[in-house]
C-alpha cells in the first residue's frame, strides 16, 4: 500500500500574518506562523508542511517544528531555517521560544550555546526556575561560562534567590540570548536579595575583571526600598 498523499496545507492570512495549519499524525491541530513577506518571498505555499513529532502536546514551550519535503532538491527542510536564510551549521533560533513562530523578526542565527540559553523553563521543572538545584536543603545556581561551569551561590535558603542569581548573571554576560526567570522581588527580603547581589558580583569579578555588576541606586541595605526596585 502506497504512502498517503497529503493535500496542500490549510492557510489563513490575516493582515501581515500567515497561519499554516500543519499536517501529519503529530500535528494535532497545530499551526506554524509566519509573516506575509516571508510567505511570498520563500514561496512557502509550494510545500506541504507537517509537524516533526518532537513537540509535547499541551506544552507551549516545546512545540516541535514545521518541516517539509523539498522535491526539487530531494531533501527535508524546516520552515524556520528557510525563512531565516540559514544554510550553515549554526542554529536558527526563535527569540520568543515558540518554535512554530517563524516570522522573520522572531528568528536569528545563533550558536549552540546561545540557542540553549534562550530556552524557557521546562514544564516539569521541580522549582519552576532555570538553573536552580537543591542539595542538603539549600538552593544552588550553576551557570556555564565559555564552556566552564561556575557556581553563583550554593547556600541560598530559597529557590527564588538562586533563580535571581541566574537572571543577574545572564543580564550582564549574555543579555541578547537569554530567557530569564523573572523572579518577583516581593518573594524575597532585602537581605536575601543583597546576598544574591554580593555573591554574583564576587563571582563575576573572579571570572573576568571586565564584568561589573550594576547595583541600582534604589537598592538600600538599610531600608525596604529594594522591594519592587527595578534591576
Amino acid at each position: 500500500m502506497g504512502r498517503r498523499k497529503l493535500k496542500p496545507n490549510r492557510t489563513l492570512i490575516v493582515g501581515q500574518l500567515v497561519y499554516i495549519y500543519l499536517q501529519g499524525v503529530n500535528a494535532h491541530g497545530r499551526y506554524a506562523l509566519t509573516d506575509l513577506k516571508s510567505y511570498l518571498k520563500f514561496n512557502l505555499g509550494q510545500y506541504i508542511w507537517t509537524h516533526d513529532g518532537k513537540g509535547i502536546l499541551g506544552d507551549p514551550n516545546r512545540q516541535g517544528y514545521a518541516v517539509a519535503w523539498d522535491s526539487e532538491n530531494k531533501k527535508n527542510i524546516s520552515m524556520h531555517r528557510l525563512v531565516s536564510g540559514n544554510n550553515s551549521r549554526l542554529h536558527s533560533e526563535h527569540k520568543n521560544g515558540n518554535s512554530l513562530d517563524n516570522r522573520s523578526d522572531n528568528l536569528r542565527i545563533a550558536t549552540a550555546d546561545e540557542n540553549n540559553r534562550n530556552v524557557p523553563v521546562r514544564k516539569d521543572n521541580k522549582f519552576g526556575y532555570k538553573n536552580v538545584t537543591q542539595q542538603n536543603g539549600k538552593y544552588r545556581c550553576f551557570i556555564k561560562v565559555d564552556g566552564t561551569k561556575y557556581n553563583f551561590g550554593t547556600n541560598y535558603s530559597k529557590p527564588e534567590q538562586a533563580a535571581l542569581a541566574y537572571d543577574e548573571v545572564m543580564k550582564r554576560l549574555y543579555p541578547e540570548f537569554t530567557m530569564y526567570n523573572n523572579v518577583p522581588l516581593d518573594l524575597l527580603t532585602k537581605d536575601e536579595i543583597e546576598q544574591v547581589y554580593r555573591i554574583v558580583e564576587k563571582r563575576i569579578k573572579q571570572i573576568n575583571s571586565k564584568y561589573k555588576l550594576y547595583i541600582p541606586e534604589s537598592f538600600n541595605r538599610y531600608t525596604d526600598a529594594v522591594r519592587g526596585a527595578s534591576i
